[in-house]
């Protein structure tokens, strides 16, 4: 099941990743709509593309998982 979390500050996104680390972080949205966390009780594996990720979106990666180990969900 997934779980979908709204923030505003910054100070509401580290308590909601605190809240839930008996679950799996699978997803930032930062939309008009609003900015959200999604968690899943179960892991989540994406599809691997076809084509190699841009330095950008590597670096995105990385930041998402350090951001994940520094808040000790990994």
């Amino acid at each position: 099941m997934e779980y979908k979390f709204e923030y505003e500050t910054q100070t509401e996104r580290r308590q909601i990743l605190d809240d839930n680390q008996n679950l799996f972080w699978i997803e930032e949205k930062n939309i008009i709509d609003g900015n959200f966390l999604v968690f899943s009780d179960i892991p989540i594996i994406k599809n691997i593309p076809d084509s190699k990720p841009s330095y950008e979106e590597l670096e995105n990666q990385v930041l998402l998982l350090t951001d994940q180990l520094a808040g000790g969900i990994l």
